[in-house]
């Protein structure tokens, strides 16, 4: 069974400084420098599959990784633009050296639960999941 949480908007953040931070579209972004998520699981599909042909335009390939670490260290030491999803976008309290890029064209990733149809939720897991929601439907996403 699937059952949807909530969504929540993608977006490319930037060191603080960088020349592209003001850029609004994507178009202005194809010669910047990218580090793109890397994962075969989850929202970054979507995210593949919606810009993939974007990333094809790239001047320079992106370096791929799974690695939040890597990622941010990219951005913040070389320069390099990533996509993240919004609720990431000032991960470890660096919101004081990140920007996100004013561009309103990016997809929104899904959240759901994921469980099997042949065990049905117990009616503590079901409590845990409606309390779940409940939370998410609070969070601004």
């Amino acid at each position: 069974m699937r059952e949807p949480l909530f969504s929540a908007s993608f977006c490319i953040i930037a060191r603080q400084g960088h020349p592209l931070a003001q850029a609004t579209s994507l178009d202005e972004l194809r010669e910047a420098k990218w580090l793109l998520p890397e994962t075969d699981m989850g929202y970054y599909q979507q995210l593949r599959a919606v810009l993939g042909t974007f990333y094809q335009q790239l001047s320079r390939s992106p370096i791929r990784s799974d690695s939040v670490t890597c990622g941010l260290n990219m951005v913040l030491e070389a320069d390099y633009l990533t996509i993240v999803a919004r609720a990431m976008s000032a991960p470890f309290h660096l919101q004081h050296r990140l920007v996100t890029l004013p561009i309103d064209t990016l997809p929104q990733a899904q959240y759901c639960v994921l469980y099997s149809q042949k065990s049905p939720l117990t009616v503590t897991a079901r409590r845990f999941l409606d309390l779940l929601r409940a939370h998410c439907l609070r969070y601004p996403w």
